[in-house]
């Protein structure tokens, strides 16, 4: 929500602005769509003739795309809400934006809106202003973003994987490695890519060091051979990722991006729930 303030002078009249839900539309000229609802709150019984709104799309410090109001607009009201849609175009740039923030389960964005317009409130005349640059902030889920903006703009095809946190045997050595697992999701949505790999790494460090053990409760033996060399490399590749790039001749350091880190996390989570079902 968001209050939107109309100015002539020092004279002000505002409206309450609600985000209802937004959507795209058009592979070829990708156009976001938000609909939001407006009511005059103050003075009370005042109107508001929206003559032109602008808007400016965020994620972050990044402008994504700039728009403006579908035309006409409604007469805005003060005793019931009236809808009105901002149109943003939404280049290959901005479209790339949002998959790569799409790091946690929420992403929020944020709408500045500005613009002209007038209101009336009797019996004095009709007064005609400026809106107030106003920010409106929404938070959506990453499933609500594949589906209703990256998915109907030609931007790919995506499936969702559910992580289940495995359930490891009560013994002393597993003791931190499902806090490890949850942190991991922590750091990736704060864009934290190295942060990733130190936790992955511990978590299979544990696994690394009792290999042999392990893969013991594998009746065939190939089957165990192989388990054995896939933990090796898990743990190399972690081990490598947290270290830095000037670090690589002695400790395998190199440089990490998200998919890495999503790539170490997806792997150490599947390995713990490999251990945990032997």
């Amino acid at each position: 929500m968001a209050e939107l303030a109309l100015r002539a002078g020092s004279e002000y009249c505002v409206a309450r602005v609600v985000f209802k839900s937004l959507s795209a539309e058009g592979s070829t000229y990708p156009t976001l769509k938000v609909n939001l609802e407006a009511r005059v709150t103050h003075p009370s019984g005042a109107t508001i003739e929206a003559e032109s709104l602008r808007g400016i799309c965020s994620l972050g410090n990044e402008v994504i795309a700039e728009g403006e109001a579908k035309l006409p607009l409604n007469t805005w009201y003060s005793n019931y809400e009236r809808q009105f849609e901002l149109r943003f175009h939404l280049t290959d740039k901005a479209l790339k934006l949002v998959e790569n923030s799409l790091t946690g389960d929420y992403l929020k964005v944020k709408f500045t809106m500005t613009g002209v317009g007038q209101w009336t409130h009797s019996p004095g005349p009709t007064r005609r202003g400026q809106f107030d640059e106003t920010p409106l902030e929404v938070e959506l889920s990453r499933i609500d973003w594949v589906n209703k903006v990256l998915k109907p703009s030609g931007w790919g095809d995506y499936f969702f994987v559910a992580y289940p946190i495995p359930t490891l045997p009560a013994v002393p050595e597993y003791k931190d490695i499902t806090k490890w697992l949850k942190e991991m999701w922590d750091k990736l949505a704060l864009g934290d890519d190295r942060g990733v790999f130190p936790l992955a790494y511990d978590a299979v460090h544990r696994f690394y060091s009792e290999r042999e053990q392990l893969t013991s409760r594998i009746a065939e033996t190939n089957k165990a051979g192989v388990v054995k060399d896939l933990v090796e490399e898990i743990h190399r590749f972690a081990n490598g990722g947290r270290h830095r790039p000037e670090e690589r001749r002695e400790k395998g350091g190199f440089e990490v991006n998200r998919q890495d880190a999503e790539l170490i996390r997806g792997l150490t989570i599947h390995l713990a729930s490999y251990i945990a079902h032997l």
